[in-house]
């Protein structure tokens, strides 16, 4: 049987504390116009610092924020790096995701939330999903484009966050204790921001 639910006075006065902190959240990230989902957002932002990327102009100059493609550019070469946010409760997943590189975006990043907290980033190249695909033991089509990541994929790929670091993909995890997310590398050296 579904419950009723909260009153009406208590869904206003609970819209009445998020919305303020919704708007500072939204300012911080220099996107106080923005009536996309702040998750999306602050996701996009994480990975533009951790890649030392930008965002897409317009002709006019002006910061582009919502791009069919991609949402970030990488400085250095030029890559253009789709991000995507995926939030699940602690436990067995409800939410798995479908990697799809489309047009010439090169990298598709990956911000995932457990209990709304962001914990890990993964950037996965589109030159490697092939080999990504086949560590993994994928037997889905299109893997040199797709990736059905699953709970198990994802799991695998942090036990062996060296081997897949080789393969290209680029991991960070968060450290709550130091406050700083850290890069794991193919090497034994990993680095921290």
């Amino acid at each position: 049987m579904e419950e009723d639910g909260p009153s009406i006075d208590v869904l206003m006065e609970t819209w009445s504390r998020y919305r303020p902190a919704r708007l500072d959240l939204l300012s911080r990230l220099h996107r106080p116009k923005s009536l996309r989902d702040p998750v999306c957002e602050w996701s996009e932002m994480l990975v533009k610092q951790l890649l030392h990327g930008r965002f897409p102009v317009k002709p006019d100059q002006s910061i582009d924020p919502v791009r069919k493609d991609y949402d970030v550019v990488l400085d250095k070469d030029g890559t253009q790096v789709q991000i995507k946010s995926l939030s699940n409760l602690s436990g067995k997943w409800v939410n798995e995701h479908l990697i799809q590189f489309t047009g010439s975006v090169g990298a598709y990043a990956i911000v995932f939330f457990t209990d709304l907290r962001p914990e890990t980033v993964l950037i996965f190249p589109k030159q490697q999903l092939k080999h990504i695909c086949e560590r993994l033991r994928k037997r889905h089509p299109k893997q040199d484009t797709e990736l059905q990541l699953t709970q198990r994929n994802f799991g695998q790929i942090l036990a062996e966050k060296r081997a897949f670091a080789y393969l290209g993909i680029r991991i960070w995890c968060y450290d709550d204790s130091q406050r700083q997310w850290e890069e794991w590398k193919a090497s034994d050296n990993h680095t921290k921001q």
